[in-house]
């Protein structure tokens, strides 16, 4: 029984990653993928679960926890009117961290994860070049803030693999001139927060102690942001920042002002949310929300929002890789200004992170150092 779940999860792993790694690079199957990937994703993760649920039910407070998120969520999807997209978006994220946080990588997944990295670093740092340049003329699909993420998010699960202090130190400076060169804010301020946190041993003792409390306070703060942010720009204040040519204000301000308008008019809004397919008074449908906490309260309510929140801080905090710890802790500072985990793409790199993360017998870094399920 163990060898026929063991065969079956191979599958669906190299399944998963290898049709994420062709639909990032290849834009021509991206757009075949794109319209069929939360429906793939869907079923996948869903086998995943089935075919692992004596380990996933070793952890009740995690089953619990998915299933009242999906009880509340159903309850919005049928009186706020949500979308089935966004259901099986929160479904896939909440279902999808409740599997890969109790696997543990083999040897063989280990090296393909490592050189799956690698080649999406290398591809998305060969796209920071021109990346501006193809985005105005619309010769490439990505934006350039999501270059400047998906960068981000390579560089800190790399510096698990490669741990020698001089390819530290280079991986560091061309990620940083990657992602200057897509001038997204957010990316530059997360890498720069986990170089410090990773490389002085005063700073990250006390934060990987303190992860749980510091995740928390971080999303508190990320759900008030906006509100500042508006409140800065209606009050006419402005600079430019440091090393960029970019004001301060993007055009987020009008939109966090819309979403506060859109939820204050419903009277269910706060509780239940929006959905995606809301129409705001402003008579737009919003796509992107561009804060993850405003977003996740927006599109499900603040139910959902505290349980999304402490059920991904709760497994976060079973990390014993100060790494990976620091890595979510950059991450949840890009979601003051990014969706994050309410976006597909970046949910993948989550996963990656726990299965790093929590695959205990595995040396992560030396030639020799792997010992891995055989």
């Amino acid at each position: 029984m163990t060898i026929k779940r063991d065969q079956i999860n191979n599958v669906l792993f190299y399944g998963y990653f290898g049709l994420f790694l062709i639909s990032n690079i290849f834009e021509s199957f991206l757009s075949i993928y794109t319209s069929l990937s939360l429906e793939i994703n869907f079923i996948i993760i869903l086998i995943f679960a089935l075919n692992n649920k004596d380990l996933i039910m070793r952890n009740s407070k995690n089953v619990l926890l998915f299933l009242f998120i999906m009880f509340i969520s159903i309850f919005s999807l049928l009186f706020a009117q949500g979308g089935f997209g966004s259901f099986f978006n929160l479904f896939n994220f909440i279902c999808g961290i409740l599997v890969f946080q109790c696997l543990e990588l083999t040897e063989k997944q280990y090296r393909f994860i490592k050189y799956f990295v690698l080649i999406l670093f290398l591809y998305n740092f060969y796209l920071s070049f021109s990346i501006w340049d193809n985005y105005v003329d619309g010769t490439n699909v990505f934006n350039p803030n999501s270059v400047g993420i998906f960068l981000f998010l390579c560089y800190v699960i790399l510096t698990n693999f490669y741990k020698k202090k001089l390819v530290n130190i280079f991986l560091f400076i061309i990620t940083i001139y990657a992602i200057y060169m897509t001038e997204c804010r957010s990316a530059l301020l997360a890498v720069i927060a986990f170089f410090l946190l990773k490389n002085f041993p005063f700073i990250n003792r006390v934060i990987a102690s303190k992860s749980s409390l510091i995740l928390k306070c971080i999303t508190v703060i990320g759900i008030i942001f906006p509100l500042i942010y508006v409140y800065l720009y209606q009050n006419n204040f402005n600079f430019t920042l440091p090393f960029t040519e970019k004001s301060l204000y993007t055009g987020r301000e009008y939109l966090w002002n819309i979403m506060l308008q859109a939820l204050m008019t419903e009277p269910t809004g706060f509780i239940l949310g929006l959905g995606t397919n809301h129409v705001t008074p402003a008579g737009v449908v919003i796509g992107n929300y561009h804060n993850w906490y405003f977003g996740t309260l927006y599109t499900f309510g603040i139910i959902i929002f505290v349980l999304y929140f402490y059920y991904l801080i709760y497994n976060i905090a079973k990390i014993k890789k100060p790494n990976i710890v620091f890595a979510f802790i950059a991450l949840f500072i890009i979601g003051f200004f990014e969706t994050v985990g309410l976006w597909s793409t970046t949910q993948t790199y989550i996963y990656i992170l726990l299965l790093i993360g929590n695959s205990n017998n595995i040396h992560l870094g030396g030639k020799n150092e792997c010992v891995c399920q055989k």
